[in-house]
C-alpha cells in the first residue's frame, strides 16, 4: 500500500503486480481536502515516469461530507493536475447525476485530461482497464 492514515478514508494501492492499475479507496465520510495527499503522492511518484498506469477511483463504500466538487476542481485539478503517465481515469460506485456531471465537465478542453470511465463495480473497473487498448470500436 502506498499511503495510509488512519485520519483520513483514503487509501492507495496497486491492484496488479505490475503496478500498472492504482486504486484509490474513498470509505465512509470524506471531504474534498482528503483527497490532497493522495493526489499530491500520485503527482510525486509519476510526474517524470514514462511507465503508463491506470488509476481507479472507488468511492462505492463512501460518503460525500461536503459538496463544491467545481470548486475543488477549479483550484486543485484545473488545469495544473497533469500527469503524463496516467493512462486512464476509471470511477466505481458513483450515482448516474455525478457521471453526467463530472461527464459534463470533463467534456470542456481546459479538463479533458480529467476524463473518466464510470463502472458500478471494481472487478468491472479492473477488467476494463487490463483490456483496454485506447482504440474504440463500434464492436
Amino acid at each position: 500500500m502506498l499511503f495510509l492514515s488512519t485520519e483520513t478514508p483514503v487509501t492507495l494501492e496497486w491492484v496488479d503486480d505490475a503496478q500498472t492499475i492504482l486504486k484509490l479507496k474513498l470509505t465512509g465520510r470524506w471531504k474534498w481536502s482528503d483527497l490532497l495527499p493522495s493526489l499530491v503522492e500520485i503527482r510525486r511518484n509519476h510526474e517524470d515516469s514514462d511507465r503508463l498506469f491506470d488509476l481507479i477511483i472507488d468511492v462505492s463504500q463512501s460518503k460525500l461530507y461536503e459538496s463544491n466538487p467545481i470548486g475543488f476542481m477549479r483550484e486543485y485539478m484545473l488545469p495544473s493536475y497533469g500527469v503524463s503517465a496516467l493512462r486512464l481515469i476509471v470511477v466505481v460506485g458513483v450515482d448516474n447525476f455525478a457521471r453526467v456531471l463530472w461527464s459534463g465537465i470533463t467534456a470542456l478542453p481546459i479538463a479533458r485530461h480529467l476524463r473518466a470511465y464510470f463502472f458500478d463495480t471494481l472487478d468491472e473497473a479492473i477488467q476494463f482497464c487490463q483490456r483496454y487498448t485506447g482504440i474504440q470500436t463500434n464492436e
